[in-house]
């Protein structure tokens, strides 16, 4: 066709190949060919497959894509995950979207357009989408950034093209929430906020741990906020991480440590009043 908006021909019906058909299929007719197929017994495959039994519904159960063969089997082309899923789960069958693919070849070219044929949808993108399903996880990560100021990427791009006050760091920000309470995560994403509301890129994942890790170490400190504020503004958070990797690789430590003791040296940098010092990190 090369008007795509004209009407199809029966020429141009039947080069789309037979039409595909639905239907109810036992698993135990379900088959992976290994020729094409990829291998599911991967550590992030068995994760993957145990999830989808955990969670099944139907509503969220997409049927896999199958074809005929000669044995009255049929070989799974697109969904051998959500396959295994429903077999962990107990289920007898699944809804399956069949298609005729005879050959071998025909098959595996199936197999490589509908893997192909996709655009994976990004993190920064499933984390919306997650606030509008209510998942508390995803809730719980926008309202700390809400509560400092900061907003979540939408998309992954270069960190120059980020917005100021906006981040990608996601991933590291759902992980320390995981693992502690939401107070040095929110003050650590409110000190970024305060100290870079104009400049984009500051919000990384290492400066965010750093500076969790540093209200951790000086929990029972008194800190002067403006202070820290001026300090970390003083410094363009991607070069003390490239710097605190260069002191990892000479002397080995964590990057978030060496980042957060830099920031320690830097506050107590000039301070006259002794007490009021840090205590400094190692």
């Amino acid at each position: 066709m090369s008007d795509p908006h004209a009407q199809p021909t029966a020429g141009d019906l039947a080069a789309l190949g037979p039409s595909p058909s639905f239907g109810w299929l036992s698993l135990d007719a379900l088959i992976v060919d290994p020729r094409y197929q990829r291998d599911a017994s991967s550590t992030r495959s068995r994760g993957l497959i145990q999830r989808i039994a955990t969670e099944f519904t139907w509503r969220n159960f997409q049927p896999p894509t199958v074809a005929p063969l000669d044995d009255h089997r049929y070989a799974i082309l697109d969904g051998q995950h959500r396959v295994e899923g429903a077999r962990v789960r107990g289920l007898p069958e699944v809804p399956c979207y069949i298609v005729t693919a005879p050959e071998l070849r025909e098959q595996a070219e199936a197999f490589v357009s509908v893997n192909r044929d996709r655009v994976a949808v990004g993190s920064l993108q499933l984390h919306y989408s997650r606030i509008v399903a209510a998942d508390p996880e995803a809730l719980r990560v926008q309202a700390a950034c809400e509560e400092a100021g900061i907003v979540i990427a939408r998309r992954t791009r270069a960190a120059t093209d980020l917005a100021p006050l906006e981040t990608m760091a996601l991933k590291t920000i759902t992980v320390l929430l995981r693992s502690y309470n939401d107070a040095p995560v929110v003050d650590a994403l409110r000190l970024l906020a305060e100290a870079f509301p104009t400049i984009p890129g500051q919000i990384t994942g290492a400066a965010i741990k750093a500076l969790v890790h540093f209200f951790l170490w000086h929990a029972e400190a008194e800190i002067d906020w403006s202070r820290l504020v001026t300090t970390v503004a003083d410094h363009h958070m991607p070069e003390l991480e490239e710097a605190a990797r260069a002191s990892r690789a000479l002397f080995g430590g964590k990057t978030h440590i060496a980042m957060s003791a830099a920031i320690t040296r830097a506050y107590n940098k000039g301070m006259r009043d002794q007490t009021k010092r840090l205590p400094e990190q190692v």
